[in-house]
């Protein structure tokens, strides 16, 4: 689809599993396996990726979770629906904004 990775946290691995399947068969890109705040905040806390549009994907809807990750520089904060059907629509809306609809600056 393009080349424009996308960064996978997941702590539960049948979500994790579904997720990346989802996006393999949209033609994205993935590396899982690291916990999701502390990258962000790695990630914010870089200048080479304190740019990079972060959107969190989870199945929490604690406001404490929202405001941590909102807090924490994100830039959207989506629950995951509990029906894959509209689970996989949700994801490819996700990726349709973020990498088609959305200007971002570009890689320096």
């Amino acid at each position: 689809m393009n080349d424009k990775p996308i960064l996978v946290v997941e702590d539960n691995p049948d979500h994790l599993e579904l997720t990346v399947l989802t996006l393999q068969e949209q033609g994205a890109d993935k590396l899982p396996k690291l916990s999701g705040l502390d990258v962000l905040r790695s990630l914010r806390s870089n200048p080479l990726t304190a740019l990079v549009p972060v959107v969190m994907l989870t199945s929490s809807s604690e406001q404490s979770d929202i405001i941590a990750c909102y807090q924490s520089g994100a830039n959207g904060f989506v629950r995951k629906p509990v029906d894959f059907g509209d689970f996989t629509e949700k994801l490819s809306r996700l990726q349709d904004y973020w990498l088609r609809v959305n200007e971002s600056i570009a890689a320096a």
